[in-house]
Parts: structure tokens; C-alpha cells; sequence
């Protein structure tokens, strides 16, 4: 139990500091803000 509080906790703070840098990513790799979002739910994913 306490393991799933952690992964969730963890979870939660990746998003939350990870969705601000989904613009940078997009113009760094030019491409758009959509296709960018994939790469903070393939984070999720792993």
C-alpha cells in the first residue's frame, strides 16, 4: 500500500512539473503543441 501512495505521489509531481515544458519541447523540435503532449504521456506510460 504505501509503495502505491509513492508511484501516485510521484506521478503527480512529474505532471504537474512536466505540462509547462510541453511548449519548449514542441518549439525545440518543431513541432506542434499537440504531437508535443505525447512525450508527457509516453512519460506516464513508462
Amino acid at each position: 500500500m504505501t509503495g502505491l501512495v509513492f508511484i501516485g505521489m510521484v506521478v503527480a509531481v512529474v505532471g504537474s512539473l512536466g505540462t509547462p515544458l510541453v511548449p519548449l519541447v514542441a518549439a525545440v523540435n518543431h513541432v506542434s503543441v499537440d504531437d508535443a503532449q505525447w512525450s508527457l504521456t509516453i512519460t506516464f506510460l513508462v
